[in-house]
């Protein structure tokens, strides 16, 4: 049977739920100065990322400590340092390339806004993640708390779809409020002012993006006490990909999935290493379904630290590749672009990020989520065919050199040997050296001929 709309999960409200809606937006220029001068934006430190209210924070501020240096240690004892620095540089290594690219500017919104007719939320705050290679990761987040959990599939899956918000489409429905599309200012003014390409504005915001007609979203969800009993695969399926809740009680359902790539999905997609909560990661959906035995640090973990260590540095590899993938599908591969990515490689795209089993387990999950490594492979062969066909070029080029020497060194070789026929001709023993000379650059001719005419054979091989 479906879920009736009187049922518990349809009715009881949830006191701990979190929505985060991210997208991408190219620049062509250093835009670190631009939001240091926004004067409703705030530079986010490392401190900023554990929560004020974590204890060892609390003690090392009661102590007097630098927040700063604190941060570093508490942060280095769960990831490692390359992970923390190509996210929050220390000092000394903003003045080098290419973490003097990179800074997290953050805007408190702390208000409810009217997003359509159905829809109201409690927006929290807007960030801008300034990364190298010319990307920034903008972020909205959203606090659900007091909405039952499918009120929150339906206000996620209204949210994310950007081609709804363009005034001027021929769809007008739904039809997102003022409110709701002015979130988005410093954004597009992020976009023109730092983009070279044509200027759009709120009625194009899908233009804006290189993530395209959707956002990405980051769901975590913490069920009451007495609604514990659906803490299950199929309510974080739907979690997962904003369905109605109940979809999966009732097979007759239009929406009702293909058992296989259910399966498939929960059995290769899923986040699990204790028992009171789970997750999934759907290449643009990441869900983490939560019972109530969840512990505070245990969810302010997924609030804080996982989402801004884990997800994010996730997020932005698979849109890195994605982006180097289109330039050689493009045909815009070039030693320069070879050259970036081994720098993002080395600097970004850690294997490895933690001592700790947990956060690795996430991160290898939201690999397999985001087909991180499908992309990798896809632009390592990309990388593959460039520098062959380059090779190639470049072999062509040196052949081409090659034999203009030999015909110009063929029309001097035979100006010099009749010379050389002559001083053999009349025997004189001074001029032998000469004659030497020159029968060893005709060897020397004759050996490039052959050098010529083996190669072209070895490669109809």
């Amino acid at each position: 049977m479906n879920n009736s709309p009187n049922q518990p999960i349809n009715t009881t409200a949830l006191s701990n739920s979190v929505s985060v809606f991210s997208g991408i937006v190219e620049i062509e220029k250093s835009c670190i100065k631009l939001l240091q001068n926004e004067p409703n934006l705030k530079e986010v430190k490392l401190e900023d990322i554990i929560p004020d209210n974590d204890p060892d924070k609390i003690a090392a501020e009661e102590d007097g400590r630098d927040l700063s240096s604190f941060a570093r240690e508490n942060m280095c004892t769960m990831y490692y340092d390359g992970l923390i620095n190509s996210r929050y540089p220390s000092e000394s290594q903003k003045k080098i390339s290419p973490y003097n690219k990179i800074a997290h500017f953050r805007k408190t919104i702390n208000r409810k806004i009217k997003c359509t007719n159905d829809v109201i939320v409690n927006v929290v705050e807007i960030d801008f993640r300034v990364m190298s290679n010319e990307m920034v990761l903008f972020s909205i987040k959203v606090d659900n708390s007091g909405l039952t959990l499918n009120q929150i599939t339906f206000q996620n899956v209204t949210i994310r779809s950007v081609n709804n918000y363009n005034k001027n489409g021929a769809d007008k429905k739904p039809s997102y409020s003022d409110e709701w599309i002015e979130l988005f200012a410093d954004v597009i003014k992020l976009r023109n002012e730092c983009c070279k390409i044509k200027k759009c504005d709120e009625a194009n915001l899908s233009h804006t993006l290189f993530t395209g007609n959707k956002l990405y979203n980051y769901v975590i969800a913490q069920l009451p006490a007495e609604i514990d009993s659906e803490y299950n695969d199929d309510r974080l399926y739907e979690l997962a990909n904003e369905m109605r809740i109940g979809t999966l009680n009732d097979k007759e359902d239009p929406y009702y999935p293909n058992e296989e790539y259910k399966k498939y999905l929960l059995e290769t997609h899923s986040i699990a290493s204790f028992n009171n909560w789970k997750g999934l990661a759907i290449n643009d959906t990441t869900a983490i379904l939560m019972k109530s035995t969840v512990k505070p640090h245990q969810y302010n973990s997924w609030l804080y630290s996982y989402l801004e260590f884990i997800y994010f540095n996730a997020f932005y590899i698979n849109a890195y590749l994605m982006k180097m993938n289109h330039k050689y599908q493009s045909r815009e591969g070039n030693a320069d672009l070879e050259k970036e990515y081994l720098e993002f490689d080395r600097t970004f795209n850690f294997h490895n990020i933690s001592y700790r089993f947990q956060p690795q387990l996430i991160y290898e999950r939201l690999r397999i989520g985001m087909e991180i490594n499908d992309e990798l492979i896809q632009l390592k062969e990309k990388i593959q065919q460039y520098s062959e066909k380059h090779e190639r070029e470049n072999e062509k080029r040196i052949n081409i050199v090659l034999s203009t020497l030999t015909v110009l060194s063929v029309f001097s070789l035979a100006n010099d040997l009749s010379s050389y026929i002559d001083t053999f001709k009349s025997c004189e023993i001074s001029n032998y050296s000469n004659l030497i000379g020159g029968l060893f650059a005709f060897g020397i001719l004759i050996a490039i001929i052959i050098y010529f005419i083996c190669n072209k054979i070895n490669k109809k091989k």
